[in-house]
């Protein structure tokens, strides 16, 4: 996937004229790229498209328009697009109550740490079990994990017991792990103490996925 370049950008008043439109065509191409993980998680996956929209409203709302802070603003987005073999996302806590939300932020620490992607695939000879098959050797399913990896500034969970709202995690994938989640059921897990969910990826949302990752 290619880097947003200044050229990309186009100036606050032509923006303004096209952004009615443009809200309404990146809010049809969020639905299909996010999923919800149990009642207080939205997974929304980044692609060229979504980060250049939140460039464009940044600039708009700052009122941007000097080439040099517009560069700076497109160099910190572009940390967030996904690599060769990555699929890259955004995982907000939503939780509206404030009372819910001042008990949970503290449980709730350290919660991008335990995000994974699960693909299940027929066993075969020789291949070496994860730990999450070694007591399930019977099976005739194995389980192939990725797990999410965080941004640094997450790690503020830590320090502050205190878990942000909002954390930027990629999937790193080999090429074998590519082709497996293209056939494969897939889920995302989410395994940590006070929030233990999962929800399977529908063929719309894998396919925005497999896009990502062969482009």
């Amino acid at each position: 996937m290619r880097k947003i370049e200044l050229k990309d950008i186009i100036n606050i008043y032509e923006y303004e004229k096209q952004r009615e439109q443009r809200i309404k065509d990146i809010l049809q191409l969020k639905e299909k790229r996010k999923i919800h993980i149990g009642d207080k998680l939205l997974i929304t996956f980044e692609n060229f498209q979504t980060l250049l929209f939140q460039i464009q409203e940044m600039l708009r709302a700052e009122r941007i328009v000097s080439e040099e802070k517009m560069q700076e603003e497109i160099d910190i987005y572009n940390e967030l697009l996904p690599q060769k073999n990555e699929l890259s996302f955004t995982l907000f806590i939503e939780i509206p109550d404030d009372e819910e939300r001042k008990k949970l932020i503290t449980k709730l620490v350290g919660i991008h740490d335990f995000v994974e992607l699960h693909m299940m695939r027929p066993k075969h000879e020789n291949y070496q079990y994860d730990e999450l098959n070694k007591d399930n050797k019977d099976s005739d399913k194995q389980v192939i994990v990725i797990k999410g990896a965080a941004d640094k500034q997450s790690a503020l969970d830590y320090k502050t017991n205190r878990t942000q709202m909002v954390h930027f995690l990629r999937f790193h994938f080999n090429e074998d792990e590519i082709k497996q989640f293209e056939f494969d059921k897939s889920s995302i897990v989410v395994n940590h103490s006070e929030y233990n969910y999962s929800a399977f990826i529908e063929p719309r949302l894998k396919h925005e996925l497999l896009n990502d990752l062969l482009s």
